[in-house]
Parts: C-alpha cells; sequence; structure tokens
C-alpha cells in the first residue's frame, strides 16, 4: 500500500506454493506491495497454498465470508475498502489528516475446522502475511514518507510505525485447551465403548445360554433394543464430556443434540461392525482386527486431507472421518457443509450392516443350538459307554 499514489488494481492472477500445495487461502488483496510480500512469502516450502482473486469474483464482505464459511477456501484475507487513503490520511497526506483507522486487512478463517491445524497453519501464517505485508510496504515507502511527513507528531509517529493493522473474524472460535482431543480420543472412545459392549453382550449371551433358549429372531430384536439404548446413552455421555469442558467455547443447546446424534449413529455403526466380526474373525484374532479399524479410523481424523498424499483419499469411505466432518459442521454453525458426503456414507454403512447383523445373530444361534446338541450327544454316549463297560469294582487282595 503506498501514499501519494494510486494502489495497483491490475487483475489478480493466482499464486502457488513453489513446493507443497497445502491448505489453500483466497486471497483478495490488491495493493502496490502485494508482489515483493508474496515472493517472500513463496520462498517458504510450506506456506499454505495463495489464490489471489479479482475483486468482481468476491464483491462483498459477506461474499469472502461464505467462500470461507463452505470450505471452498481455508481462509480469506482482504483489503479493506479506502485503506489507502486512511493510511495517507493518518500520515498528514490529503484530506482527513489526523485519521486514526488504520485497520488495512480483515482475514476471516474457521477456528472450528481441525482447530490445531486451523491455529499452526492458517492463522500463523496469515499474521506472518501481514507482517510481510508490513515490512514491503517500509521497503517501498519508508524513504518517501520519512522525508515527507511530520514524524514528531504523535498520531503521525504511530501511523508510520504501524501502518497496517489486521482485523480478524473467526467464524468459530475454538480456543479451549481439550480441542486436540476432538479428532482423536473423542473419535477413538466410542469405537472402544462397542467393542467392550459387544464382547460383554456376546458373554452374558453364552453364560446364560440366550442363543439357545430364544428363537434368533427374538435375540435379534433384543440384541438390537439393548444396544439402541446403550449407545443412546453412550452418545449422550460422550457428548456431555465435551460439553462439560467447553469453558467459553460458543456452542449452544441446539448444536448439543445434533452432536448427541452424529454420536449415536457413529456408535451404532460401530456396534453393527463389532457384532459382524466378533461372528466370522477367530479369538485369537479379534484383537488384531480391532486394533486395526481403530488405527486406520483415527488416521482418517487426526489431520486434514489436504496434508497428506492423495492415496489417502480412500479414508473418506470410513465412518469416523465422516462423523469428524459432521461435527465440524454442527459446531461451525453450518459452515464447513460436508453433509452431502458424510450423511450418504454414514447411513449407508448403518443399511448394509444391519442385515449382515441380523445374519450373524442367526448364525451365532444355530452355531450355539448345533453345539449344545452334539455336546449333549457326547455326553450320553459316554454314559452309554460307563453303563456297558463290565464292572471294575472287584478288589484284590494279597
Amino acid at each position: 500500500m503506498s501514499t501519494g499514489r494510486p494502489p495497483d488494481a491490475s487483475p489478480a492472477k493466482v499464486a502457488k506454493c513453489s513446493g507443497k500445495e497445502i491448505l489453500p487461502i483466497v486471497f483478495t488483496i490488491s495493493i502496490s506491495c502485494l508482489s515483493t510480500t508474496m515472493e517472500v512469502l513463496l520462498a517458504n516450502l510450506y506456506f499454505p497454498t495463495l489464490s489471489q482473486s479479482p475483486i468482481e469474483q468476491f464483491p462483498s464482505t459477506q461474499h469472502v465470508r461464505n467462500a470461507v464459511c463452505d470450505g471452498t477456501y481455508w481462509a480469506a484475507i482482504y483489503a479493506n475498502h479506502g485503506a489507502t487513503a486512511s493510511l495517507a490520511a493518518a500520515l498528514g497526506f490529503g484530506a482527513g489528516t489526523g485519521s486514526t483507522n488504520l485497520e488495512s486487512l480483515t482475514f476471516i478463517w474457521n477456528g472450528a475446522r481441525y482447530p490445531a491445524f486451523s491455529q499452526g497453519d492458517i492463522l500463523t501464517n496469515i499474521e506472518a502475511l501481514v507482517q510481510v505485508t508490513r515490512s514491503a510496504y517500509y521497503l517501498h515507502n519508508a524513504s518517501y514518507v520519512i522525508g515527507s511527513v511530520d514524524l514528531e507528531n504523535e498520531q503521525v509517529l504511530n501511523a508510520f510505525l504501524d501502518p497496517i493493522q489486521a482485523t480478524e473474524i473467526n467464524l468459530q472460535s475454538t480456543n479451549l485447551g481439550n480441542r486436540v482431543f476432538y479428532n482423536t480420543i473423542s473419535m477413538v472412545m466410542p469405537i472402544l465403548q462397542q467393542f467392550f459392549f459387544i464382547i460383554a453382550l456376546n458373554g452374558i449371551s453364552a453364560q446364560f445360554r440366550v442363543f439357545t433358549r430364544l428363537p434368533w429372531a427374538i435375540n435379534a430384536l433384543f440384541r438390537a433394543a439393548l444396544a439402541t439404548f446403550y449407545t443412546f446413552i453412550a452418545a449422550l455421555c460422550t457428548t456431555g464430556y465435551i460439553w462439560g469442558f467447553k469453558e467459553d467455547w460458543d456452542v449452544g443447546a441446539s448444536q448439543f443434540v445434533l452432536s448427541w446424534m452424529a454420536y449415536w449413529l457413529y456408535m451404532k455403526i460401530n456396534f453393527l461392525f463389532f457384532e459382524i466380526m466378533t461372528t466370522f474373525l477367530p479369538v485369537s484374532f479379534i484383537p488384531f482386527g480391532v486394533l486395526t479399524w481403530v488405527l486406520v479410523n483415527v488416521a482418517s481424523t487426526i489431520s486434514p486431507f489436504e496434508l497428506n498424499p492423495t492415496f489417502f483419499r480412500w479414508a473418506y469411505a470410513l465412518p469416523s472421518h465422516e462423523a469428524y466432518q459432521l461435527l465440524v459442521q454442527i459446531w461451525s454453525n453450518g459452515c464447513d457443509n460436508q453433509s452431502y458426503r458424510a450423511l450418504p456414507i454414514m447411513f449407508t454403512w448403518w443399511i448394509v450392516c444391519v442385515p449382515i447383523a441380523v445374519l450373524c445373530v442367526r448364525y451365532r444361534c444355530i452355531t450355539a443350538t448345533a453345539a449344545e446338541r452334539a455336546s449333549e450327544t457326547s455326553a450320553v454316549k459316554v454314559q452309554q459307554a460307563q453303563k456297558d463297560s463290565p464292572d471294575a469294582g472287584t478288589s484284590m487282595s494279597i
């Protein structure tokens, strides 16, 4: 941004990182020092991809906000209307000398979308972008300003020392300390809860011979009702634990209920998965199956796919990734809307697993009945053999 001369309003061009492309940001600044600023930043191979856009594409602040809210971009930064004139006035050029409104830039981002990565890779780099813009301003204009303005004036001096200021718009501030658990532990615990529940349910059913005493249809209904109730309460407890430590996080009752329902569906899918797995997988291999399921699911939520090789896009099919996408949308008041993909994938898991789980219960009942009959037949044969054997009760004396 320069003083005493108009800003560069030439059509914007798209700039890409020369190295690994990560987390795209829409960059809508049109100022004279832009080229130098971008050259400095793009020298960093790990700086987010910058996409400079013309003002016609984003004619208002709401258009920029919508581009970040719908997930098209991770963040956006743009020059405020009249920023050049305000800085010129603050430095003593033109009309309005003494102006103190130096908020030249505004940046928008969503703190609820992978909060650890958003703050580490987005916020810090936007702040670096603002700082480099300030440095570029000095590089282009410092000598001219020093020789042209009255630096003994306090307001002019303050404007010269801090010419580029930025305003932050965080769509959903997520600064609470346990935010790093939301896409890690909070996605693992529902899996483990359902695994231990299915192990306990199978053990109790075997102990009380439920599979042989009740028809398979009654068994299926009983297990479905019990699982629905358990997952309903477990989802409530999981959501309650998040809300219990939300501190000043701005989430309300409607988001609590929606989060509860998202966790409920996620837990039901995991129950059905373990119902199927424990039916056909030998007991000695179950720990390996559970560990694999936990690892692939948490790997799909621990970091954005934009930071991972393309190969990992297959994890879109995993329920954990889609459940977390739903939760981010809920916590962001509808931003980063991924429900068009998340809900069909999760309901596909549920619809496919339900009939398979019913067949698994039928298979359990059939095998349990067969095993009981085989045990009874063996017992009868042993008793018959004992009856048919000669009396060995004679005693021997010396």
